[in-house]
């Protein structure tokens, strides 16, 4: 039985091996122009990648010349209505059989060589010191302590918005889980799985907030499977360092508001 009070893995040292991750791609079937440029370029940029690739979908299957992705189907329901969003992604993480998961969306496109000695040394960072999260962008860095051991990394605040997110991660799969509830979309899983978060705790990481980049790309949608730069968008980069970049184009830019959050805050109140 997991201990929901503190869902964290008791510290292990992996000095000689690295601990066992996949990588997570959260999506859609009406995303399917998105893959082969993000598969492309992630075979491009992390052509060391070690790590088996999962591909949450619903029914759509999808494969790549050089890449083994495994999709995991979620077909619909006997009524005929889709598989919820936070359902995937539970049933996704309990048929992944590692330990630790990278976590990223199919439009969080590579546009530069991934670092791969940081991304393990953050896996290993979640798995020995007992680290919910290592968010692989700056996203909720902003007021956090830089850490000593990692001075590239720093401690998100117990109580911040968007401690849950769908910003690239490397999660302890047990923690993700714990703040996941079915039957929610992924604004509900964002906005209470950051409630939860509140009371379970578990450290959060977060990559120092990097320069503005100077050029993006992401899933141009009047032309789909082109991936280009797109005019005059505001765009807010990744973590810099290791080459993770995210598509993350705000025309205008997208908000929860108060609205969504307090519907969000009733519907838990009503289960």
């Amino acid at each position: 039985m997991i201990d929901r009070s503190r869902p964290c893995r008791p510290s292990s040292p992996h000095r000689d091996r690295l601990p066992e991750m996949a990588i997570l791609v959260n999506s859609s079937d009406g995303f399917q122009d998105c893959w082969a440029p993000f598969f492309r370029l992630l075979a491009t940029h992390w052509p060391s990648c070690r790590f088996p690739v999962y591909l949450n979908v619903e029914e759509a299957t999808y494969e790549h010349p050089s890449l083994e992705v495994r999709c995991l189907n979620h077909p619909r329901l006997p009524s005929g209505a889709m598989v919820p969003w936070s359902d995937r992604l539970i049933e996704s993480l309990q048929a992944i059989p590692e330990p630790y998961v990278m976590s990223m969306q199919e439009d969080y496109f590579l546009d530069a060589p991934v670092r791969a000695e940081l991304v393990e040394d953050c896996l290993r960072g979640v798995a020995d010191d007992g680290v919910g999260c290592v968010r692989l962008t700056g996203f909720g860095a902003r007021g956090g302590t830089k850490m000593a051991e990692r001075p590239y990394l720093v401690d998100v605040p117990r109580i911040s918005h968007s401690r849950t997110s769908t910003q690239a991660a490397i999660w302890d799969k047990e923690v993700l889980l714990s703040y996941v509830r079915r039957q929610e979309t992924v604004w509900e899983t964002e906005i209470l799985g950051t409630r939860r978060a509140w009371s379970r705790y578990a450290a959060i990481r977060s990559g120092s907030v990097g320069r503005a980049a100077d050029r993006f790309v992401h899933r141009h949608r009047d032309h789909p499977g082109q991936v280009a730069p797109r005019a005059g968008s505001t765009v807010r980069p990744a973590w810099h360092p290791d080459g993770l970049r995210a598509a993350w184009v705000s025309c205008p830019p997208i908000a929860v508001d108060d609205s969504i959050e307090n519907d969000c805050l009733r519907r838990e109140a009503a289960r």
